[in-house]
């Protein structure tokens, strides 16, 4: 009968205890951070799990990077005739500086890097602006410009990845759709 005393009183001693998360800093986050960054805290020390952290500010669209979209690309021509269309396209996601964001887009092994813009830091929503990029798997430079957006798939840790955009090669103009999801 003692024993059984003694565990309800230790477990009652347990769980009337308030839960403290002796990793977190005791203090809230006082740091300026930009539009583009969320504070957020880390270990000081990566090699003490149990160990203090501090608040720094992360880049908010950090959750974007080191993903790989497969997707599908369809090419217009200005007459409306469909061009091409691929699937299995890899779409690389770089890290993120400020707003700003490196897409690789390409057929392994081509690099085709454009820069994306985010228009503010919570809708995953960007522009493409013009500019021109090597496009290695044919041998010359593109122009595009355009827009796309990143859209979480519902509750799950996937995006989304749409582009439309349009570009000029050789004289030409055309359009290109490219969605793909990293799940």
């Amino acid at each position: 009968m003692n024993r059984i005393l003694t565990f309800i009183s230790i477990g009652f001693l347990i769980f009337s205890c308030e839960p403290q998360d002796l990793g977190s800093p005791s203090e809230p986050c006082t740091l300026n951070c930009s539009e583009w960054e969320e504070c957020d805290t880390r270990q000081i020390n990566q090699n003490d799990w149990f160990g203090p952290r501090e608040w720094y500010c992360n880049n908010v669209f950090e959750k974007y990077f080191a993903r790989h979209f497969n997707t599908s690309q369809t090419i217009v021509d200005n007459n409306g005739t469909v061009i091409s269309t691929h699937n299995s396209i890899k779409v690389n996601v770089g890290f993120p500086s400020n707003n700003i964001i490196t897409l690789n887009l390409g057929l392994y092994p081509y690099d085709n890097f454009i820069q994306i813009y985010f228009i503010d830091p919570d809708s995953g929503l960007f522009n493409i602006p013009n500019q021109s990029f090597s496009a290695t798997n044919i041998h010359t430079n593109v122009y595009i410009e355009g827009a796309g957006s990143f859209v979480e798939n519902g509750s799950s840790p996937y995006y989304t990845l749409e582009i439309n955009a349009s570009y000029e090669y050789e004289g030409n103009n055309y359009h290109i759709h490219i969605i793909g999801t990293d799940g």
